[in-house]
């Protein structure tokens, strides 16, 4: 897990001066009134999550990231991370399996280049190819689960209709959250397939 290491407020003024934009600037954009952006880079008042949310966006930060966690400021970064993670796992196995790229690229009937680019985590898998890699390289599924949920796990906080999700004590953000369910989506139609 990422750890805490800067406020709130402080996270708050550094978005502004990255954006170059003043706080009656992000009041308009956020919808966030001025002076609680001014208590809040103050460090008067810590965000609650509908206002994290917002400010995040406007910023285009990532949440967790504004919450003063250790994790990449740009959204989408653990995106990103997410499809790396998913790629090390599938060429882990590729490689175990004894199949060169050449190869598995043949039986998934997509070129060479395209799977390479696949497996450096370059460009998302699509869940129809995941689930043919899986199927071939005989991924264990609580194993590419696990790889997965570690990845999106590793940063911090979301809103979820005034509610808050936690794993192992820390927030979900929204992509976060939408990662899990597209992933148990993929999964349930996976599993629907097989039978």
């Amino acid at each position: 897990m990422a750890e805490k290491v800067a406020t709130f407020g402080q996270r708050l003024r550094e978005g502004l001066d990255r954006q170059g934009i003043t706080q009656t600037e992000l009041a308009r954009r956020s919808g966030i009134s001025k002076s609680s952006i001014s208590r809040y880079v103050k460090g008067d008042w810590e965000g609650k999550q509908e206002a994290v949310y917002a400010l995040a966006q406007a910023l285009e930060v990532n949440e967790a990231w504004l919450m003063g966690y250790d994790v990449p400021p740009a959204r989408g970064a653990a995106r990103e991370d997410l499809y790396r993670t998913v790629a090390q796992v599938v060429e882990n196995y590729r490689e175990r399996g004894g199949f060169s790229v050449e190869q598995a690229a043949e039986l998934l009937k997509i070129p060479a280049d395209e799977l390479q680019a696949l497996e450096s985590g370059a460009q998302p898998m699509d869940s129809v190819l995941l689930a043919r890699m899986v199927q071939l390289y005989g991924i264990p599924e609580e194993e590419l689960n696990r790889a997965a949920a570690n990845e999106l796990l590793s940063d911090a906080p979301r809103p979820v209709r005034g509610t808050t999700v936690t794993f192992e004590g820390a927030p979900l953000s929204p992509a976060q959250i939408e990662e899990l369910r597209q992933f148990a989506r993929f999964l349930q139609g996976r599993d629907g397939n097989e039978k």
